[in-house]
């Protein structure tokens, strides 16, 4: 192999090693403090590198901010979904799903004024929420086919999708205005409510 080839891997390997790093500080920045209080010397001080350095690769923190919404996309994308139709695997979705509301717990709090500040941003999660949409759909209707949930017409089935979806993507913001603290206590909390939800739905059983 050439060596400036070898050169040429190195240093991207290295560049994908620098953004990893940058995106590591600034969701734990963010996830602590939340975006308006954190800015990209504060994420340069956390890893001890000069400003020039982070600006390499990122902009501005907008795009920073975008380039960890994507990531936390890509994951939930990448998330294998169960094969079997039964309560145990459901309960098992619904611990991962909001493990990744605790993870990216930022987007979340702030999800109105990211939405509403952030082009990009809207773009993106405009394309993610009818994605997100459409696989609740089929998932309730996989669990209908296999008579875990009672038998419901495709409006309720859209019905039962939004409701779930608009419970994951705004617990976290009533959480803040009742005054409550985000932990992982209260995300656990949300797993029991979302199994209520589920439950008068389900044909037997329970969700444990």
């Amino acid at each position: 192999m050439a060596v400036w080839l070898i050169l040429m891997r190195l240093k991207k390997s290295k560049n994908s090693s620098n953004r990893e790093k940058i995106i590591k500080a600034a969701l734990e920045l963010f996830n602590e403090f939340g975006t308006a209080k954190v800015s990209t010397n504060h994420i340069c001080e956390k890893l001890s590198i000069s400003p020039g350095n982070l600006y390499y690769h990122y902009r501005n923190k907008d795009e920073i901010i975008i380039a960890i919404f994507e990531e936390m996309i890509n994951k939930w994308d990448q998330t294998p979904v169960p094969k079997e139709a039964n309560l145990k695997n459901l309960t098992h979705l619904y611990e991962r799903t909001f493990q990744y509301l605790w993870d990216y717990r930022f987007i979340h709090r702030e999800i109105n004024f990211l939405y509403q500040s952030n082009k990009i941003f809207k773009e993106i999660f405009r394309k993610a929420q009818n994605k997100r949409l459409k696989q609740i759909e089929e998932f309730i209707s996989k669990y209908l086919k296999a008579g875990i949930f009672k038998v419901i017409s495709n409006v309720e089935i859209r019905y039962l999708a939004r409701t779930i979806w608009f419970f994951s993507l705004y617990w976290m913001s009533y959480l803040e205005t009742e005054g409550k603290p985000i932990n992982e206590k209260s995300l656990k909390e949300s797993i029991s409510i979302l199994s209520n939800i589920i439950k008068p739905y389900l044909s037997k059983g329970d969700l444990k």
